[in-house]
């Protein structure tokens, strides 16, 4: 490659999904690059391109772990109404209740084919067209939706975003790349 498109991947070499998505999105809407190269360009530079977790918390279940490979994202345990954090800028696509999954849930559009997905919340704070910049909160956390506790599933009746009651609160967080799920922990930074 020679050309803008050349220097602009020359200087993408890292740095915060925000700007690295930024500039690939630059590349595909020019022609100069197809949203596989992009995806292929963020898997070859894990460990350079990052961003922050969007809640304070620790992991409680991997990604696509032995146990569970169906898991396309990781779980952070927090308390319900946990502050939950858009990881990069970008455009809020999809808002919805889902029962039998991700309950309340919201999807992120990154561009150059990245999009986030923050699943279980008690409260959505953004609607679909909305757009969101690094480290803005959009949500609160909870135990909505499909939620295991221990080796079981919570049942339909049971009471969610209890201030008293936390079985089953988390965040579920799930990084992809056109569609595809990825490891979001090869990506992300702790605060300093």
């Amino acid at each position: 490659r020679t050309g803008a498109g050349a220097y602009m991947i020359d200087t993408l070499s890292g740095g915060h999904l925000t700007t690295v998505a930024s500039g690939l999105q630059t590349l595909i809407s020019s022609g100069q690059m197809t949203k596989e190269q992009a995806k292929q360009y963020i898997l070859d530079h894990r460990g350079q391109i990052w961003f922050l977790p969007p809640v304070e918390g620790s992991i409680t279940s991997k990604f696509r772990p032995p146990s569970r490979p169906n898991h396309k994202g990781i779980d952070f345990g927090v308390r319900n109404w946990t502050p939950v954090s858009a990881v990069a800028k970008g455009k809020i696509t999809r808002v919805y209740y889902e029962p039998d999954g991700y309950g309340n849930v919201v999807y992120i559009d990154h561009g150059a084919g990245v999009e986030t997905r923050y699943g279980h919340n008690c409260e959505i704070l953004v609607n679909p067209g909305d757009e969101v910049l690094d480290g803005q909160e959009i949500a609160k956390s909870g135990n909505t939706g499909r939620i295991m506790s221990g080796r079981k599933y919570l049942p339909d009746n049971y009471p969610r975003c209890s201030n008293s009651d936390q079985k089953g609160a988390h965040v579920h967080f799930e990084f992809r790349l056109n569609g595809e799920p990825i490891d979001p922990e090869a990506y992300m930074r702790k605060p300093i």
